[in-house]
């Protein structure tokens, strides 16, 4: 390069790095970033290697003061990169740079990236420093900030109880490492619960912060926030709003209106304002924070998923589930993207996700959120912790639900089936009286000719008197059988099951009930009967399928110009089934939604039960019956139901 363009790359070099200088020591962390960068660029060859990694550093963090996470990593990564290309892989200067990409990576919600950085810094600094070093605390401490957002509580107080020893035999209490970690210890107390010790800790925290760096440092709005979170923990509302809008405030006049630190009192107050029902104010509260982070830290970041979760809340409170539902869903996909399977979060989540669906009646997926909801809290939080509290209460009370609506539904599915059942003998009773007339007017005739015959002397008792005896028991007999029929179906036992022929069973029951009616309305039977078709099923319930199926199809068709009903047999696999169509007008589109449901009738008479027990019948039998529009114009229905499997 020539001197002149070497004197002026040296001179812009200068110019970049005062410029970086005077605009970080502003607080105007952004635009120093961009000029540290700069300088990084400027930098002469033979200074190219730890000089520009330092610039770097500082442009790294700039960034990270500024909040842009993704840039500061980026730096962090640029100067980590030259550093273990020139220097021994456990010098402190590589340390350093893990340190901050730990930190960072923890702002952006990598956990795992995070730790492990943090763990080979530590094992740097502890080497190279000793293990009560500060720097080699500061490490630990970030490490335990991990641990505490991935949700190990307990790991994170050892850690800052051990770095809090070490510190108060090193500094007296006026000293800003040990407020940081008072400041952690409360945080952490905090989510487990314990909200004295919190607070204890916080204030601790408050008073050093308030004595060494003044009332309007962003260190002392950190603590402020944290004291707040505590009120708002035990519902004083009115100081959690005080101590969060205070912080607010300093943050806003430190680091502008878009800072991610910002978002801590933003979702706080958004939860107050929601617990007070001032519901716009928290809404603006939860959307400027999903703003600020989605510009910040990405779309997936999990304290996104946060503010989503108390939007949803705060929509359940206004009645809207719906709305609700669209916003713990979309909480519950960043949060399966960037969170460990048992984070506490996302058990925060699925207890939401319970009350909701229990608030819609959908008491098995409530009981499924909240089942997953209680694993992971009592791995994770103290017994005594309201969340745990909360959660088992949610359990408890769906529980008693679920058991008081399926008393209930049993109750209630009992009535409507004695409705159904005395139903069905008032039908089969009128179907008895029509079959049975035939055989009582056969034994009349005979009576009443022979009597007849007896009175005009014209009556031959050795010829004539055996054979009219004959006929008239014979005719008896068949009355015997049609009521000994009438029973077994009105009485038998509908739960045992064994290996029932299909065909057997719809000629019998056609034959017992139907076969007079559909002769007298002139409906044509269309069978289509597969070669032996076994079941594992239950020969009674079937028959009750079926008699209320070949009723519907008889008045479907009955004042019809073509009388058409199809019976139709089948088994494949392990299934076997019939089939009932009609040539009637099939069933209206708007009630195929609630089709099988009770009282759902179209006919002049019935209560409308038949549609409903065919599919209670056949789930209890481990089928099913669907509906379909039949080839013949009319209604049809298919029944699957188990085929009986031959034994080995």
């Amino acid at each position: 390069m020539k001197p002149d363009n070497l004197r002026k790359k040296e001179r812009l070099f200068k110019q970049a790095h005062k410029k970086a200088a005077e605009r970080e020591t502003k607080g105007l962390f952004e635009g120093a970033a961009l000029a540290y960068l700069e300088a990084s660029k400027l930098l002469p060859k033979k200074e190219a290697s730890e000089a520009k990694a330092l610039y770097l550093d500082k442009c790294g963090y700039c960034y990270d003061e500024s909040g842009n996470y993704e840039l500061a990593k980026e730096a962090y990564k640029k100067s980590l990169a030259i550093k273990e290309k020139f220097l021994p892989s456990n010098s402190i200067s590589i340390a350093n740079s893990l340190n901050d990409l730990g930190v960072v990576n923890e702002h952006i919600g990598e956990y795992k990236e995070a730790k492990a950085f943090l763990k080979r810094a530590l094992v740097i600094r502890e080497d190279l420093l000793g293990k009560e070093h500060p720097d080699t605390l500061q490490t630990l401490n970030n490490l335990s900030n991990i641990y505490y957002s991935s949700g190990d509580f307990n790991r994170s107080i050892n850690a800052y109880q051990y770095i809090l020893e070490i510190q108060k035999k090193t500094f007296n209490n006026d000293n800003l490492d040990i407020a940081l970690t008072f400041y952690n210890l409360g945080n952490t107390y905090h989510a487990q619960g314990d909200f004295e010790r919190a607070h204890k800790y916080c204030q601790q925290s408050l008073d050093i912060r308030e004595k060494i760096v003044g009332t309007n440092h962003k260190l002392v709005a950190d603590s402020l926030s944290v004291i707040g979170n505590i009120y708002i923990s035990i519902e004083n509302f009115e100081m959690a709003e005080k101590y969060h809008a205070r912080a607010l405030n300093i943050i806003e006049k430190n680091l502008g209106n878009e800072h991610p630190s910002l978002n801590v009192c933003l979702n706080a107050l958004g939860t107050i304002y929601s617990a007070q029902d001032k519901y716009q104010q928290a809404e603006d509260c939860y959307q400027r924070a999903i703003f600020i982070a989605k510009k910040k830290l990405g779309d997936n970041h999990p304290d996104i998923a946060v503010y989503l979760l108390n939007l949803g809340v705060l929509f359940s409170k206004k009645g809207d589930l719906d709305k609700t539902e669209i916003y713990y869903q979309q909480a519950q996909s960043i949060q399966e993207k960037s969170l460990d399977k048992e984070d506490p979060q996302k058990a925060a989540l699925f207890n939401n996700l319970g009350e909701l669906y229990f608030a819609k009646g959908e008491y098995t997926k409530a009981k499924n959120y909240f089942s997953r909801a209680r694993e992971i809290i009592k791995k994770s939080l103290l017994p005594n912790h309201p969340y745990n509290k909360a959660i088992d209460k949610n359990y408890q009370d769906l529980q008693q639900k679920v058991a008081n609506l399926e008393r209930e539904k049993l109750e209630k599915r009992a009535a409507l089936h004695k409705a159904e059942r005395l139903a069905y003998l008032g039908q089969m009773a009128a179907m008895m009286a029509h079959n049975m007339n035939q055989p009582i007017g056969v034994i009349r005739m005979t009576a009443s000719g022979a009597l007849s015959d007896v009175d005009e002397n014209l009556f031959d008792s050795s010829t004539e008197l055996k054979p009219l005896l004959e006929k008239i028991l014979n005719q008896t007999e068949r009355l015997s059988q049609i009521m000994s029929n009438f029973r077994n179906l009105a009485r038998s036992d509908r739960t045992v099951l064994s290996a029932v022929n299909l065909n057997e069973v719809i000629n019998y029951i056609y034959q017992l009930l139907f076969d007079a009616q559909y002769q007298l309305d002139k409906i044509v039977l269309l069978k289509d009967l597969a070669e032996s078709p076994i079941a594992h099923s239950n020969e009674w319930a079937l028959q009750e399928m079926l008699i209320s199926l070949l009723s519907n199809a008889r008045e479907a068709v009955k004042d019809k110009a073509i009388k058409q009903v199809g019976i139709k047999t089948w088994q494949q696999d392990n299934q076997a089934g019939f089939c009932v169509e009609d040539s009637g007008d099939g069933i209206a589109q708007e009630n195929l939604p609630k089709l099988f449901t009770p009282f759902l009738t179209s006919k002049n008479e019935g209560m409308g039960l038949g549609l409903y027990f065919c599919r209670e019948i056949a789930k209890d039998l481990g089928g099913s019956i669907e509906y379909y529009p039949a080839s013949l114009g009319g209604a049809g229905f298919k029944i699957t139901l188990p085929a009986e499997q031959d034994e080995k």
